[in-house]
């Protein structure tokens, strides 16, 4: 008999949202569509405050999904977002605590964060003395 692995799915969900970003900014789109998941909120909250997308909204489809969709940021048509880089991955997981959070020191790059209080940039995480699962850096 097969056992069922148990898998947090929102990690998942995070790196698709994060495929589709890179996928869209290279194909030039002005908008994505993601399934809307309050996880996925709380990044595309903080990627509206640091500049790296123009908003997001919502919409139902026929079958009365929620979805949400993704308005990409370009400036003189090149993407605003150089870079975005998945670090923890579904078999290797990355925690940083606080001592190696304040070891860190970028001004350009938006560190974030999977903590108990939500998803935190790394000024968010410093200032609250958090740690947590490094999720991916944008540049």
């Amino acid at each position: 008999m097969k056992e069922k692995i148990k898998i947090k799915m929102t990690n998942y969900k995070i790196w698709n949202m994060i495929t589709s970003l890179k996928n869209g900014y290279l194909a030039k789109k002005s908008f994505i569509i993601q399934k809307k998941q309050r996880y996925l909120l709380s990044v595309l909250n903080i990627l509206w405050e640091e500049g790296f997308i123009q908003g997001f909204s919502f919409f139902d489809n026929k079958k009365a999904i929620k979805n949400i969709k993704i308005f990409l940021n370009y400036k003189r048509n090149y993407s605003v977002i150089k870079n975005i880089t998945l670090v923890t991955k579904p078999s290797k997981k990355i925690y940083l605590d606080i001592k190696q959070i304040w070891k860190i020191q970028t001004k350009s790059d938006l560190y974030l964060f999977s903590t108990t209080k939500g998803v935190l940039t790394l000024s968010q995480c410093k200032k609250r003395k958090l740690g947590g699962e490094l999720i991916c850096i944008v540049r």
